[in-house]
Protein backbone atom coordinates (compact mmCIF):
# COMPACT_ATOMS: atom_id res chain seq x y z
CA UNK A 1 0.00 0.00 0.00
CA UNK A 2 3.21 2.41 0.76
CA UNK A 3 4.63 1.12 -3.02
CA UNK A 4 7.73 0.26 -0.82
CA UNK A 5 9.40 -2.14 -3.57
CA UNK A 6 12.75 -3.43 -1.45
CA UNK A 7 12.95 -5.67 1.28
CA UNK A 8 15.31 -6.63 3.46
CA UNK A 9 16.37 -10.58 3.65
CA UNK A 10 17.49 -12.41 6.97
CA UNK A 11 20.83 -12.99 5.11
CA UNK A 12 20.76 -9.34 4.13
CA UNK A 13 20.47 -9.30 0.69
CA UNK A 14 17.81 -7.19 -1.00
CA UNK A 15 14.42 -8.50 -2.20
CA UNK A 16 12.77 -6.47 -5.00
CA UNK A 17 8.64 -7.07 -5.25
CA UNK A 18 7.91 -6.69 -9.59
CA UNK A 19 5.59 -3.52 -10.30
CA UNK A 20 3.05 -5.40 -11.69
CA UNK A 21 2.56 -6.75 -8.91
CA UNK A 22 1.74 -3.52 -7.57
CA UNK A 23 -1.37 -3.12 -10.02
CA UNK A 24 -2.49 -6.87 -9.98
CA UNK A 25 -2.98 -6.93 -6.28
CA UNK A 26 -3.58 -3.50 -4.76
CA UNK A 27 -6.97 -3.80 -4.75
CA UNK A 28 -7.11 -6.99 -2.47
CA UNK A 29 -4.74 -5.12 -0.09
CA UNK A 30 -6.90 -2.08 0.29
CA UNK A 31 -10.12 -4.47 0.46
CA UNK A 32 -8.63 -7.22 2.36
CA UNK A 33 -8.18 -8.05 5.91
CA UNK A 34 -4.94 -9.09 7.57
CA UNK A 35 -5.29 -12.16 9.84
CA UNK A 36 -2.04 -14.02 10.77
CA UNK A 37 0.17 -14.48 7.59
CA UNK A 38 -3.61 -14.58 5.57
CA UNK A 39 -5.19 -11.61 3.46
CA UNK A 40 -8.94 -11.88 3.92
CA UNK A 41 -11.00 -10.86 1.06
CA UNK A 42 -15.36 -10.28 1.46
CA UNK A 43 -16.88 -12.60 -1.51
CA UNK A 44 -18.57 -9.52 -2.05
CA UNK A 45 -15.13 -8.46 -3.86
CA UNK A 46 -14.32 -12.04 -5.34
CA UNK A 47 -13.96 -9.92 -8.64
CA UNK A 48 -10.76 -9.04 -7.78
CA UNK A 49 -8.99 -12.49 -7.09
CA UNK A 50 -6.70 -12.79 -9.89
CA UNK A 51 -4.70 -15.18 -11.85
CA UNK A 52 -2.84 -17.97 -9.72
CA UNK A 53 -4.85 -16.61 -6.67
CA UNK A 54 -7.91 -18.30 -8.18
CA UNK A 55 -6.82 -21.59 -8.74
CA UNK A 56 -6.81 -21.81 -4.83
CA UNK A 57 -10.84 -21.02 -4.71
CA UNK A 58 -11.86 -23.03 -8.00
CA UNK A 59 -15.10 -23.94 -6.33
CA UNK A 60 -16.23 -21.14 -4.59
CA UNK A 61 -15.44 -18.54 -7.32
CA UNK A 62 -17.22 -20.46 -10.28
CA UNK A 63 -20.38 -20.27 -8.11
CA UNK A 64 -20.10 -16.60 -7.35
CA UNK A 65 -19.68 -16.17 -10.83
CA UNK A 66 -22.70 -17.17 -11.55
CA UNK A 67 -24.36 -14.55 -9.77
CA UNK A 68 -23.55 -12.17 -12.48
CA UNK A 69 -25.29 -14.32 -14.86
CA UNK A 70 -28.94 -14.84 -13.86
CA UNK A 71 -31.36 -13.48 -16.12
CA UNK A 72 -34.60 -14.91 -13.81
CA UNK A 73 -34.60 -15.53 -10.42
CA UNK A 74 -35.16 -19.34 -9.93
CA UNK A 75 -39.19 -19.78 -8.48
CA UNK A 76 -38.61 -19.76 -4.72
CA UNK A 77 -42.37 -20.97 -2.54
CA UNK A 78 -43.57 -18.69 0.41
CA UNK A 79 -42.74 -20.52 3.18
CA UNK A 80 -45.71 -22.54 5.39
CA UNK A 81 -47.29 -20.27 8.84
CA UNK A 82 -47.17 -17.06 6.26
CA UNK A 83 -50.48 -15.36 6.51
CA UNK A 84 -50.11 -12.77 4.03
CA UNK A 85 -50.49 -12.77 -0.35
CA UNK A 86 -48.02 -11.11 -1.09
CA UNK A 87 -48.25 -8.58 -4.44
CA UNK A 88 -46.28 -9.50 -7.65
CA UNK A 89 -43.55 -6.85 -6.90
CA UNK A 90 -43.12 -8.08 -3.23
CA UNK A 91 -42.76 -11.99 -4.16
CA UNK A 92 -39.96 -10.61 -6.36
CA UNK A 93 -38.33 -8.94 -3.76
CA UNK A 94 -38.75 -12.32 -1.31
CA UNK A 95 -37.61 -14.30 -4.13
CA UNK A 96 -34.49 -12.31 -4.59
CA UNK A 97 -33.74 -12.23 -0.97
CA UNK A 98 -34.31 -15.99 -0.55
CA UNK A 99 -31.60 -16.32 -3.98
CA UNK A 100 -29.32 -13.78 -2.28
CA UNK A 101 -29.39 -16.08 1.29
CA UNK A 102 -28.85 -19.45 -0.80
CA UNK A 103 -25.62 -17.47 -2.08
CA UNK A 104 -24.31 -16.22 1.02
CA UNK A 105 -25.28 -12.67 0.33
CA UNK A 106 -27.57 -10.01 1.98
CA UNK A 107 -29.33 -7.57 0.43
CA UNK A 108 -31.34 -4.36 0.39
CA UNK A 109 -34.83 -3.65 -0.19
CA UNK A 110 -35.34 0.17 -1.37
CA UNK A 111 -38.67 0.36 -2.35
CA UNK A 112 -41.11 3.79 -1.21
CA UNK A 113 -42.41 3.72 1.64
CA UNK A 114 -45.60 2.02 2.03
CA UNK A 115 -44.63 -0.65 -0.23
CA UNK A 116 -44.57 -3.57 2.46
CA UNK A 117 -40.67 -3.97 2.79
CA UNK A 118 -41.75 -5.05 6.57
CA UNK A 119 -43.87 -7.85 5.06
CA UNK A 120 -41.33 -8.83 2.66
CA UNK A 121 -38.20 -9.40 5.34
CA UNK A 122 -41.13 -11.23 7.41
CA UNK A 123 -41.27 -13.70 4.75
CA UNK A 124 -37.65 -14.44 4.14
CA UNK A 125 -36.99 -14.90 8.24
CA UNK A 126 -39.87 -17.64 8.44
CA UNK A 127 -38.25 -18.90 5.68
CA UNK A 128 -35.11 -19.06 6.84
CA UNK A 129 -36.79 -20.53 10.29
CA UNK A 130 -37.83 -23.33 8.49
CA UNK A 131 -35.20 -24.46 6.09
CA UNK A 132 -32.72 -24.13 8.75
CA UNK A 133 -29.09 -22.78 7.95
CA UNK A 134 -27.81 -23.61 4.41
CA UNK A 135 -24.24 -23.54 5.58
CA UNK A 136 -22.74 -24.00 9.19
CA UNK A 137 -23.00 -21.04 11.35
CA UNK A 138 -19.21 -19.91 12.11
CA UNK A 139 -18.60 -19.37 15.83
CA UNK A 140 -18.28 -15.69 16.33
CA UNK A 141 -14.76 -14.42 17.15
CA UNK A 142 -13.91 -13.68 20.87
CA UNK A 143 -14.44 -10.04 21.44
CA UNK A 144 -13.81 -9.01 25.57
CA UNK A 145 -13.85 -11.91 26.43
CA UNK A 146 -17.84 -12.85 27.04
CA UNK A 147 -18.75 -14.86 24.52
CA UNK A 148 -18.37 -18.27 26.72
CA UNK A 149 -21.84 -17.32 28.33
CA UNK A 150 -23.32 -17.69 24.40
CA UNK A 151 -23.63 -20.99 23.46
CA UNK A 152 -23.43 -21.53 19.47
CA UNK A 153 -26.68 -23.72 18.43
CA UNK A 154 -26.67 -25.56 14.99
CA UNK A 155 -29.74 -24.92 13.60
CA UNK A 156 -30.80 -21.42 14.96
CA UNK A 157 -31.08 -18.64 13.83
CA UNK A 158 -32.01 -15.25 15.19
CA UNK A 159 -31.74 -12.18 13.40
CA UNK A 160 -31.70 -8.18 14.69
CA UNK A 161 -34.21 -5.83 13.79
CA UNK A 162 -33.12 -2.61 13.88
CA UNK A 163 -36.04 0.45 13.82
CA UNK A 164 -36.95 4.12 14.79
CA UNK A 165 -38.75 3.78 18.40
CA UNK A 166 -41.75 4.49 16.59
CA UNK A 167 -41.70 1.76 14.74
CA UNK A 168 -40.57 -1.29 16.91
CA UNK A 169 -44.73 -1.42 18.11
CA UNK A 170 -45.68 -2.09 14.52
CA UNK A 171 -42.98 -4.70 13.93
CA UNK A 172 -43.81 -6.96 16.69
CA UNK A 173 -47.69 -6.18 15.59
CA UNK A 174 -47.00 -7.21 11.81
CA UNK A 175 -44.29 -10.18 12.52
CA UNK A 176 -47.24 -11.49 15.10
CA UNK A 177 -49.75 -10.75 12.47
CA UNK A 178 -48.22 -12.54 9.44
CA UNK A 179 -45.82 -15.15 11.02
CA UNK A 180 -47.23 -15.99 14.01
CA UNK A 181 -44.49 -19.01 14.70
CA UNK A 182 -41.43 -16.43 15.36
CA UNK A 183 -40.63 -15.98 18.48
CA UNK A 184 -40.25 -12.00 18.65
CA UNK A 185 -38.34 -10.29 21.41
CA UNK A 186 -38.30 -6.52 22.13
CA UNK A 187 -35.25 -5.24 23.62
CA UNK A 188 -35.60 -2.31 24.40
CA UNK A 189 -36.19 0.32 27.68
CA UNK A 190 -34.20 0.02 30.65
CA UNK A 191 -35.34 -2.97 32.28
CA UNK A 192 -34.17 -4.36 28.99
CA UNK A 193 -31.72 -7.74 29.48
CA UNK A 194 -28.14 -6.17 28.91
CA UNK A 195 -27.08 -9.86 29.58
CA UNK A 196 -28.31 -11.24 25.96
CA UNK A 197 -28.02 -14.47 27.24
CA UNK A 198 -31.70 -15.31 26.34
CA UNK A 199 -31.49 -14.41 22.40
CA UNK A 200 -30.88 -17.98 21.25
CA UNK A 201 -34.55 -18.28 22.43
CA UNK A 202 -35.86 -16.09 19.67
CA UNK A 203 -35.96 -15.82 16.15
CA UNK A 204 -36.15 -12.61 15.95
CA UNK A 205 -35.25 -9.07 18.01
CA UNK A 206 -36.14 -5.84 17.63
CA UNK A 207 -34.53 -3.00 19.13
CA UNK A 208 -33.94 0.43 18.31
CA UNK A 209 -30.92 2.70 16.87
CA UNK A 210 -30.70 4.46 20.21
CA UNK A 211 -30.26 0.87 21.91
CA UNK A 212 -28.19 -0.65 19.78
CA UNK A 213 -25.86 2.04 19.94
CA UNK A 214 -25.57 2.22 23.83
CA UNK A 215 -25.17 -1.69 24.12
CA UNK A 216 -23.24 -2.46 20.37
CA UNK A 217 -20.11 -3.75 22.72
CA UNK A 218 -22.35 -6.98 23.55
CA UNK A 219 -24.02 -7.03 20.63
CA UNK A 220 -21.77 -7.15 18.41
CA UNK A 221 -20.32 -10.45 20.45
CA UNK A 222 -23.35 -12.45 19.52
CA UNK A 223 -23.58 -13.83 15.99
CA UNK A 224 -26.58 -12.63 14.64
CA UNK A 225 -28.16 -14.98 11.46
CA UNK A 226 -29.71 -11.19 9.98
CA UNK A 227 -29.57 -7.90 10.94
Amino acid sequence: LEGKREFELPNGEIAMLPEEWFSRYRSMFEFGKIKGEQILIHKQHFSMMDGSVREFHTDTLERLEKLKEVESLPAMALPEGLTATLRPYQLEGYTWLSFLRKNGFGGCLADDMGLGKTLQAIALLLNSKAEGPSQKNPKPEKSSGQLDIFPVQVGKHTSLVVVPASLVHNWMKECSRFAPEIKLCAHVGMQRNKSLANFNYYDVVVSTYHTVRQDIEQLSCFHFHYV
